[in-house]
C-alpha cells in the first residue's frame, strides 16, 4: 500500500484460528461407554482367568455342562451320568455353558464366558438407562463402574465364575427396565414383550429367584401412582405367558 513518501507498506490480515471440530455428542458418549465396558471386561476377565475352579457351586455346574456337551441337549442336568438331584435348577444357564464349550472347547474360559457376557450386558443396560434418564454420560459411566467394582457383582458366584447369578442379574435387570417403560411409556407393547421374554428367561435361569425383583417393581409402581398399569389385562397376560414359558424347562 503506497504512502506519502513513496514507500510501499504491505498490510497482512490477522490470522484467524480455525474453529476446533468437536466430536458429535453421540460419538463421544459411545466412546466413553465403550471405554468403560472394555475397562470392566479387563478387570473382570483378567483376574477371573487365573482363578481356580470354585468347588461350590461352580465345579458342579461345570460338570453338568460338560456332561450335557458329551451326552446331548436335555432339560435335565446330570452328574455322574445320572439325573442331578442336588442341582435341580432350570437348565438355561447350563445350556449357555454347553453351547459355549461346543463353540470354544471344553475349557474353564469357555464355561465362564456366559457369565462374563451377561455381566457386560448388564453393565450396558445400566449405563444406557442412566444416560437416558439423566441426559449425560458422566453419571451413566459412574453407575456402571460402581456396579462393576461391587464385590457381590464381580466376585464368586457372579461375573467371574460359571454360576447362575450373572445371567440371572442380566435377565432380571432387563425385565425391570422394560417394566419401567411399561409404567411410563406411551406405547408399552414392545417393552411389555421384552419384559415377558426377560422374565421367562430369568425363571428358566434360577427358578422362583427370577421373580423376586418383581416385588420391588410393584413397590415402585405403587409409589409413583402407576400400580394400575401392572394390573391391565395385557400385562397380566404377559406375566402368565412368561410363567407358562418357563415351565417348559
Amino acid at each position: 500500500m503506497p504512502v506519502a513518501d513513496g514507500r510501499v507498506v504491505s498490510i497482512t490480515a490477522p490470522r484467524v484460528a480455525a474453529p476446533t471440530a468437536r466430536p458429535h455428542p453421540a460419538l463421544r458418549d459411545l466412546a466413553i461407554g465403550a471405554a468403560v465396558l472394555i475397562a470392566c471386561a479387563l478387570f473382570i476377565f483378567v483376574d477371573g482367568a487365573t482363578m481356580p475352579i470354585v468347588r461350590w457351586d461352580e465345579s458342579r455346574n461345570m460338570v453338568n455342562a460338560l456332561e450335557m456337551r458329551a451326552s446331548g441337549w436335555s432339560v435335565v442336568t446330570t452328574y455322574g451320568g445320572h439325573p442331578d438331584l442336588w442341582n435341580t435348577k432350570p437348565p438355561l444357564a447350563i445350556w449357555a455353558m454347553t453351547l459355549s464349550t461346543r463353540a470354544f472347547g471344553a475349557t474353564e474360559w469357555a464355561l465362564r464366558l456366559p457369565s462374563l457376557l451377561a455381566t457386560l450386558a448388564t453393565l450396558t443396560l445400566v449405563m444406557a438407562f442412566v444416560r437416558r434418564v439423566s441426559g449425560t454420560m458422566i453419571p451413566a459411566a459412574g453407575a456402571a463402574a460402581m456396579l462393576a467394582l461391587s464385590p457381590g457383582f464381580f466376585g464368586e458366584h457372579a461375573a467371574r465364575t460359571a454360576d447362575y447369578d450373572a445371567p440371572l442379574i442380566f435377565f432380571t435387570t432387563l425385565c425391570a427396565l422394560a417394566l419401567f417403560d411399561v409404567l411410563h411409556g406411551r406405547r408399552p407393547r414392545v417393552a411389555l414383550a421384552i419384559a415377558a421374554a426377560a422374565g421367562a428367561a430369568a425363571l428358566m435361569t434360577k427358578g422362583i429367584a427370577g421373580a423376586m425383583p418383581l416385588a420391588g417393581v410393584a413397590v415402585y409402581a405403587a409409589a409413583v401412582g402407576r400400580a394400575r398399569r401392572l394390573l391391565r389385562p395385557r400385562v397380566l397376560a404377559a406375566a402368565a405367558a412368561a410363567a407358562a414359558a418357563s415351565t417348559r424347562g
